[in-house]
């Protein structure tokens, strides 16, 4: 089992700007565990139009931390779909924060959700917890 730190948890690497962040693991934002047992090896060359990604990822609610998606995109070459139609993940994606992201061609943002009904819902009546 890994959270994926050994991987993401890098100066340089989305929100990671510091020794302090990665010698306490970057707290906060790698929170996924996942078996990578039938994975490539990480850094494997992987040309996304000549052939079938080995992994597809489905991560929703990524607000404005996708490290999960961004790690096993980049790393494992995995197609990633983030999701989130919260305000403050649309206009993080259009941001120049997430410009690094948008050039990843097997990573994907789609401002949708996923709920107990199908359409469009209100989302002003939900308190997001995010800060404005």
């Amino acid at each position: 089992m890994s959270d994926l730190t050994e991987f993401g948890c890098k100066i340089g690497r989305d929100e990671v700007k510091s020794e302090a962040q990665v010698k306490d693991k970057c707290p906060g934002l790698f929170d996924h565990k996942i078996c990578l047992d039938g994975l490539p090896k990480p850094g494997t060359k992987y040309e996304v139009k000549d052939e079938k990604p080995p992994c597809l990822i489905y991560d929703f609610g990524i607000r404005a931390q996708p490290q999960f998606g961004a790690t096993m995109a980049r790393d494992f070459g995995c197609e990633v779909h983030g999701f989130d139609p919260s305000p403050v993940s649309t206009d993080w994606w259009d941001s120049d924060d997430a410009k690094s992201l948008r050039d990843i061609p097997n990573y994907h943002f789609h401002p949708y959700g996923a709920g107990g009904t199908d359409g469009a819902v209100t989302l002003k009546e939900y308190n997001w917890g995010q800060g404005e």
